[in-house]
């Protein structure tokens, strides 16, 4: 487990041969003792993140747990370090002992450390894109997804926004068909490469 200081670009990484709500807390523990202000853990919807002790102890230590969509992880910066991390200490690795593996991850957070830069702030601006945009929402969906959907169609040139009624924020699952073919429709509209 780690987690990932984009203010800093640090890594703080703690390694357990499991991975329950009391190993994540025990992360959570050590940034609470690291962080003196209010802290905002961005996690993916692993289930021990959820148990209900794991929610009380983060209320009573002034964390907030914030969750990326279901099959979104990658919208978690820390995903492009544990990229990183597999390819320079875990790739065409044979460890001969989980000990041996172990310290070559903590060589790489060490190094990475030591080289961290904060993280370059990534905001969408929408006057700055320059490529075809069809943003599909779904009216049941939370309203700042389908604002941001109508805000790149009255902002990106060309752009088009569909609100798709009775569907929420799996739209793939939940209306393939009607995805599939707004899709088609809206890539067969642009002029073809010659």
């Amino acid at each position: 487990m780690a987690a990932y200081d984009p203010a800093t670009g640090a890594l703080y990484g703690h390694l357990h041969d499991r991975k329950t709500w009391r190993e994540i807390r025990e992360l959570l523990r050590s940034l609470r003792a690291r962080f003196s202000e209010h802290l905002i853990v961005v996690l993916d919807n692993f289930s021990p993140h959820k148990k209900t002790e794991l929610q009380a102890w983060v209320a009573e230590h002034d964390i907030e747990l914030v969750f990326t969509p279901t099959y979104s992880s990658w919208l978690n910066l820390i995903e492009c370090q544990f990229q990183a991390l597999r390819s320079f200490a875990l790739n065409g690795s044979d460890y001969p002992t989980h000990a041996d593996q172990d310290a070559a991850i903590r060589a790489y957070l060490r190094w990475h450390n030591r080289n961290a830069r904060p993280a370059k702030p990534w905001r969408l601006n929408a006057a700055e894109l320059r490529c075809p945009v069809l943003a599909v929402g779904g009216a049941l969906d939370l309203s700042d997804v389908t604002q941001a959907a109508l805000h790149l169609e009255a902002n990106v040139p060309g752009a088009r926004a569909v609100v798709l009624p009775d569907v929420a924020h799996l739209i793939a699952m939940e209306a393939p068909g009607q995805l599939a073919a707004l899709m088609i429709g809206f890539l067969a509209s642009l002029p073809r490469w010659s």
